[in-house]
């Protein structure tokens, strides 16, 4: 019975999305706004999705954004007007810069996409977001592991000569970035007696 009802209510729902993409203004303004926050709306991946996490969105953020993102569907992108029908969003957001870097940290080959739209949305990293993200495993290491900023370091005379080439200095070249981030300038007991424990072996 479960399964039936299941069925039958996603036969449903695909019913209503032929209706929003053949004739949106058969339902009132009202209908289309409580419509806004419910998954009545095709991604770009085919799933569903709120009209109001649908974004239009270009260029190279787009592309690092992406697997998090609900960009329209190719129905929606045909759809005459229906940018400003749905009122699809245009800007990334903190909830956005948080998702594409939990993402980042299961999925390690796009850290280097990570690390550039952070860099580039910086003005959305504010002290909430930072502490968010300072435990989260985004950031690339020289040796292609990667770590969360609290356990990265600022490269420096003091850590290089503490800590050696290692694992824990980012692979880029975004010192402002990385220090907005969080990542430690001063090496710890912990991390120097770890490097010499590895330099006896």
């Amino acid at each position: 019975e479960v399964e039936r009802r299941v069925r039958q209510l996603e036969s449903e729902r695909e019913a209503l999305y032929r209706i929003l993409l053949k004739d949106p203004l058969s339902l009132s303004g009202a209908v289309r706004q409580n419509l806004r926050s419910a998954p009545v709306l095709r991604n770009h991946r085919g799933e569903w999705s709120p009209p109001s996490n649908i974004i239009i969105l270009g260029g190279t953020s787009a592309r690092a954004l992406e697997p998090v993102l609900n960009f329209p569907s190719s129905d929606l992108e045909k759809q005459k007007g229906a940018d400003s029908l749905w009122r699809f969003r245009r800007a990334v957001t903190e909830a956005d810069l948080l998702a594409v870097a939990g993402w980042t940290a299961e999925h390690p080959e796009h850290a280097r996409a990570c690390e550039g739209v952070l860099d580039r949305h910086r003005t959305l990293l504010k002290p909430a977001v930072v502490r968010a993200l300072l435990s989260l495993k985004f950031l690339q290491t020289a040796s292609g592991d990667v770590v969360a900023p609290a356990d990265a370091y600022l490269r420096n005379h003091v850590t290089e000569a503490c800590l050696g080439a290692g694992t824990l200095f980012p692979a880029g070249t975004r010192v402002d970035l990385y220090t907005l981030l969080g990542c430690r300038k001063d090496p710890s007991a912990q991390d120097i007696l770890a490097y010499l424990a590895h330099l006896r072996t």
